[in-house]
Order: C-alpha cells, then sequence, then structure tokens
C-alpha cells in the first residue's frame, strides 16, 4: 500500500509549505470516523496515482495537500495510529485500517512529533502498517533506530516491508555507515520483488558509499525490470569516482532500451563533470584520455579500431590481457598478449581438462589465482571481478564461442543468482541455438530473475520457434515470468498467453493493469470497456466480462506468427 518510491522524495521537502485547500472536516465537528479516514485513503491513492503516471508536479502538490490535512486533524490522526487495526470496526471501506491509512499519511506532515507513535506502529499486528510506518519515518528522516533492528524487515516475508525497509534505510543512512547494514542493503538489490529491488537501488545511490558501486553495476547490466535499471544508473551517477564512471559506460553496451541509455549519459555528466551528451563514441574517447592523464601508460585502443565502433578502453585497464578481437591475424592495435596466452582452438585457450582450464596459476599471477588469458581466469573475473573485469571476462568467453558452452551450462547449474545472470549473458553473447535445450534445465531453478532470463535468452536464439519453450513457462509460480512467458507466446503466435493477461487485469497493481490491457488490445482489438483506473467493483465486472468473451473465442482467433 502506498509504495515507498525514492525518485518522489524530494517533493516531500515542501510538504510544509500551506495551500488554501479545500478544508478535510474540523475534528471539532461531528463526523463519521470512517468517512474521514475513507476521504484521506482516497487522497494518499491519488497521490500514488500521479507518482506512477510521472506526473511530479501534480504529485507535489497533491504532497503538500495531504501535509495539510495531517496537521489540520493532527488529534484525529494520534488516536487512530494507537487503535488496534485488526478490529473489524475499524476499517475504511472494508478494507484498509484507520491505523494503515494514518501510518502512511503523517510521513507527508514534516512533523516529527508523529515519531513515537510511528515507532509504535511497528510492532502492529497488521503488515501495511508496519510498511507505513517504517516510509513514515523515512520520510521524516528519524535516524536513531537500532540498525540491527531495521535490517531484520528485510527477512519479512511481505515485499512491501522488506520495499519500506530499503525506503528507510536510503533516506537515514550516510556513506561510511555500518557495514553490516550496507551489505544488508546491497543484498535487498537481489530481491524478486521489484519494488524491494527498486527501492534498495535508489537507497543506494542516496547513500552515496563507493562500496556499492558492484551491485548497482549488476543491477544496471541485469535486472529484467527497466525502472531498476533506470534507478541504477541514477544511482551510479551519484557516486563519484573511475569505478562508478566504468560501471556506467559498461551499462551502455548492456542497455538497448533508449530511456536508460538516455538517464546513463546524464549520469555520466553527474559522475564525472563532463559534457559530451548522447556521443558514445566521445564518452569512451575521453574515458581513454583519462586513463592516460591518470599515468596507466600504454597504447590506447580508439572506437574506430573496435569491429563496429565499439569500446575504446584499453585490455590492460581491464585487469587480462585479453580484449575483444579485431580482425586480421594479429591481436588488434593496442592489444599485447599477457602471459598465458598461447595458440590453440581459440584465443587463449589451451588443451587441457575443459575449454582454456589450466592446472595451476601461470607466472606472475597471485598464488591461488588462474592465469591471465585462459577461460578459467575469465570465469573467474566474471565472477568476482570489478566492472571492468566483468565485461572483458564476458567478451573474452562469448570469443571462445561455442566450445566454452559446456563449462558455462556446469557452472550454471550451480551458481548465484549474480552469477547466474552474468554466465547467461555469455550465453546469449556467443548466439548458438542449441543452447536452447541447455537452457531448459537452467529455467527449472527456483529463481524468478533467472527464469526471467531464460525466457528473454531463449526468444534471442529462436525466437518464435521457442514458442512450446514459452507455453511450458506459462504455468510457472511466479506472476512475473508467467506475463513475459506470455508476452512471447503470443509474440510467437499462440494463444495459450492470452489467459494469463486477462488474470493479471485483476492484479493490485495499477501499471500490471495497464500493461495486460495493452497486450490485449493490441492482440484481440477489444478493450472489453476494461479501465484500470477504476474501482475493484467495476473491474471485477469488466474482467468477467472478458472471461466470457475469451471462452466463446479461443477456439477462433488466430495469431500472425
Amino acid at each position: 500500500m502506498y509504495r515507498p518510491v525514492l525518485v518522489a522524495v524530494l517533493v516531500l521537502v515542501l510538504a510544509g509549505c500551506h495551500e488554501p485547500y479545500a478544508q478535510m472536516p474540523d475534528p471539532s465537528e461531528p463526523k463519521d470516523h470512517v468517512a474521514f479516514f475513507h476521504e484521506l485513503d482516497h487522497e494518499l491513492k491519488t497521490w500514488e496515482r500521479l507518482l506512477a503516471e510521472g506526473r511530479g508536479v501534480e504529485a507535489m502538490h497533491q504532497s503538500r495537500r495531504i501535509g495539510w490535512i495531517v496537521r489540520m486533524n493532527r488529534p484525529w490522526l494520534v488516536d487512530a495510529l494507537a487503535v488496534d487495526p485488526i478490529d473489524p470496526a475499524n476499517r475504511v471501506a472494508g478494507n484498509e485500517s484507520f491505523q494503515a491509512v494514518a501510518a502512511a499519511a503523517v510521513g507527508f506532515s514534516n512533523d516529527e512529533t508523529f515519531n513515537a507513535q510511528l515507532l509504535s506502529c511497528l510492532d502492529s499486528r497488521d503488515p501495511r502498517v508496519v510498511a507505513n510506518a517504517l516510509t513514515s519515518l523515512g520520510h521524516l528522516r528519524y535516524a536513531y533506530m537500532d540498525p540491527r533492528r531495521t535490517v531484520s524487515y528485510f527477512r519479512s516475508e511481505d515485499p512491501a516491508i522488506r520495499a519500506a525497509a530499503a525506503f528507510f534505510l536510503g533516506r537515514t543512512m550516510t556513506a561510511g555507515a555500518d557495514e553490516h547494514v550496507l551489505g544488508a542493503l546491497v543484498l535487498a538489490t537481489t530481491d524478486p520483488d521489484m519494488r524491494v529491488r527498486l527501492n534498495a537501488t535508489t537507497a543506494l545511490g542516496e547513500i552515496g558509499d563507493p562500496a556499492a558501486v558492484r551491485a548497482l553495476a549488476d543491477r544496471l547490466v541485469t535486472d529484467p525490470d527497466r525502472r531498476v535499471r533506470l534507478a541504477a544508473a541514477r544511482a551510479l551517477g551519484m557516486i563519484p569516482g573511475d569505478e562508478a564512471a566504468a560501471a556506467l559506460l559498461a551499462g551502455l553496451d548492456h542497455n538497448a532500451d533508449e530511456d536508460v541509455r538516455l538517464e546513463i549519459f546524464a549520469a555520466l555528466k553527474e559522475a564525472t563533470g563532463e559534457a559530451h551528451g548522447r556521443d558514445e563514441g566521445r564518452w569512451w574517447a575521453w574515458w581513454n584520455q583519462h586513463l592516460a592523464q591518470r599515468g596507466t601508460g600504454g597504447p590506447l585502443v580508439q572506437p574506430e579500431d573496435w569491429p563496429g565502433g565499439g569500446r575504446s578502453v584499453r585490455p590492460e585497464d581491464l585487469g587480462t590481457h585479453v580484449g575483444k578481437p579485431t580482425p586480421g591475424p594479429g591481436p588488434g592495435p593496442g592489444v599485447e598478449p599477457g602471459p598465458g596466452v598461447e595458440p590453440g582452438p581459440g584465443p587463449g585457450v589451451e588443451p587441457g581438462p575443459g575449454p582454456g582450464v589450466e592446472p595451476g596459476p601461470g607466472p606472475g599471477d597471485r598464488p591461488g589465482l588462474p592465469p591471465q588469458g585462459t577461460a578459467l581466469r575469465a570465469f573467474y573475473d566474471l565472477e568476482y571481478g570489478n566492472p571492468q573485469e566483468i565485461v572483458a571476462a564476458s567478451e573474452f568467453l562469448i570469443a571462445l564461442g561455442p566450445q566454452v558452452l559446456p563449462e558455462v551450462f556446469n557452472r550454471l547449474s550451480s551458481a548465484e543468482e549474480v552469477f547466474a545472470l552474468k554466465l547467461l549473458r555469455v550465453v546469449a553473447g556467443i548466439g548458438d541455438p542449441s543452447s536452447v535445450e541447455s537452457l531448459r534445465k537452467v529455467f527449472e531453478r527456483p529463481n524468478m530473475l533467472v527464469r526471467l532470463s531464460v525466457l528473454e535468452k531463449v526468444w534471442g536464439l529462436a525466437g518464435p520457434g521457442g514458442r512450446e519453450f514459452y507455453e511450458a513457462a506459462l504455468a510457472d509460480p511466479w506472476a512475473k515470468v508467467r506475463r513475459v512467458a506470455a508476452d512471447y507466446a503470443i509474440r510467437s503466435g499462440s494463444t495459450a498467453g492470452i489467459p494469463v493477461f486477462i488474470d493479471a487485469l485483476e492484479s493490485d497493481e495499477l501499471l500490471v493493469r495497464r500493461d495486460a490491457l495493452r497486450v490485449l488490445s493490441q492482440t484481440t482489438g477489444q478493450d472489453l470497456g476494461f479501465l484500470p483506473e477504476a474501482e475493484p467493483a467495476a473491474r471485477k465486472s469488466a474482467v468477467e466480462q472478458w472471461r466470457r468473451w475469451w471462452d466463446a473465442n479461443k477456439d477462433t482467433i488466430r495469431l500472425p506468427r
């Protein structure tokens, strides 16, 4: 309820301003409590809707209005924060409790005297009250809670509470704070729920600790939701330093979405103070020049030297002696062979128990590390390296081609989520259609983000030819996975995905309902009077009409392949 999204935080700074709004009922006047809290609940949902629609200015004015209502009716709000949320008599429209509505509303008041009541709400039996109280404490920047208590909320089964905990930390933590708390927030960036990942990602940017760069780089490259990738780009732009800039540059290669790319360019300007607009080549040229001025030495690789005008970063700066291969018999301009690179079946691949796997460290390597220039070292850098090393390792493994796929899938069988997502990008980069069969086994892993990534990779490798794969995924336990599979199934010519989007019309999330209606309208040419913003009763009636329509037409609909 009332999702805490950090991009709207700044609008609450102005919540103390008074406006000549139409006054809510004065508490001294006789007024039914249910009616009052029903109206306040409507005001909160209006703010949330404006925020979801990207209408920032209107959302700001609405936040001011809610703050004014709270201040004008403070006694009722104080009383509501102390009531029992489970009491059936304490309801708004038979759904939300007075306490849940009050806990959400007082965060707009800019009144720190509500902190004590909000802290008591954290012991509520109603998870909505706990989530709203955490969010409001974040709005009010209450910085005195025991960090161990805050971290404990990440263990909640309710994603709204986990998302609120991430929001709270972003509003109250500072760079260099408790490493245990920062680690919990970094772990939350891999949460199965998009809201938790979004708030955790944005919070890390608000905190601005350089230790978070690697986690943010992973979100920018691997997250299946564009809103999280946008937040990751913004967050990286708030962290100064070369590592954040390198992560943003690497993100350009892994994001085709134009909005995300624009956010990356804006973040690069914020993080570096440079202004090269949307010219990716100029950004990479600046990066080369910056590294040279930093005194790292050695020849530079220019953008035009890469096949297709790719990156202009030096391989030496990526922590490995292997660069992106260039046409011709030699290693390409600026690429020097490093230790452990011998002629073989592929660049840097030597005979052994697996593709490019050598028995021990080569000369000049640190003890215990695989030698540079081998597939084993590339796997190591892919899993443990910094963003630059990850980019270089991915390119090296992709350059090896299908011969490295057996080892990739062997590691995929037990890899942690973040590493598995990186390995799946290697599979997609190699582009071998025969990988689809192996991806079926990876899809069996009980991890939502991995399954979403597998679906994306199967579409990239097989397109409409993966229709059987998509139809099988329609029974997945995760609703998000079912919707993505349904989308691919419809695009491959299968009508089996249509019922999934009809079910999605009943979602509690406005954006999900809108997306479902868009797909259904484009696919069938119908809308059947369904309005995503309508009240639940009206939506229910329209969904029933959709189900009747589907039962009557499912055997005759044909989709283009």
